[in-house]
């Protein structure tokens, strides 16, 4: 674990090819679950649908957005993931 004891806060650029829980090729929501010491906190993708389909996989209380600006501005994540 990090030094804070905190998970690693992971935001997600581009979620096309991570919509089901299924560890597979470019699935790096799936890896992100794996590792305790990382948490998905944050979800870009210009398609709403896209997004919805994410957060149906993932947690509904994960932030979706449409800007990746307005993302990192709020999530503040630790680490970005360009997908």
């Amino acid at each position: 674990m990090n030094a804070t004891c905190q998970p690693l806060r992971v935001g997600i650029m581009g979620c096309h090819r991570m919509l089901d829980r299924v560890p597979q090729s470019h699935n790096w929501a799936a890896a992100f679950d794996a590792v305790p010491d990382t948490e998905i906190v944050g979800v870009f993708d210009y398609g709403a649908e896209t997004r919805t389909a994410f957060k149906s996989a993932w947690g509904n209380d994960i932030p979706d957005f449409d800007d990746v600006g307005r993302m990192l501005e709020v999530v503040q994540p630790d680490i970005v993931c360009i997908a």
